[in-house]
């Protein structure tokens, strides 16, 4: 469930823009940012959902994720508008290429 629903994230970035943007997802980003053991808490009785985020989380995007300099960009707006501005142009560019090869 969660590989298809990050799949889906991956090839549709107007979903990832609308995920990340939601209120509620902003506050879980935030308190994650500050409280890393929140996810912990979150999964903690439902093995399988650890199970699968675990299995679906790379190697690098743990590191990351507990990287206090991640953190800190995690919660700065700017960088998100950053980031959702980088997936547009990567919209944009995956459309013309599509359209070139057509």
């Amino acid at each position: 469930m969660i590989k298809n629903y990050i799949s889906q994230l991956d090839q549709n970035v107007d979903l990832i823009q609308d995920v990340v943007n939601k209120p509620c997802m902003q506050s879980l980003m935030n308190s994650i940012a500050t409280n890393p053991d929140i996810p912990r808490q979150m999964v903690a009785n439902n093995l399988k959902l650890y199970e699968q985020i675990i299995d679906t989380l790379s190697v690098t995007m743990k590191e990351q994720m507990r990287n206090l300099d991640v953190q800190a960009l995690m919660k700065n707006d700017q960088v998100h508008e950053s980031i959702i501005q980088i997936q547009k142009g990567l919209k944009n560019q995956k459309e013309k290429i599509n359209l070139n090869n057509s």
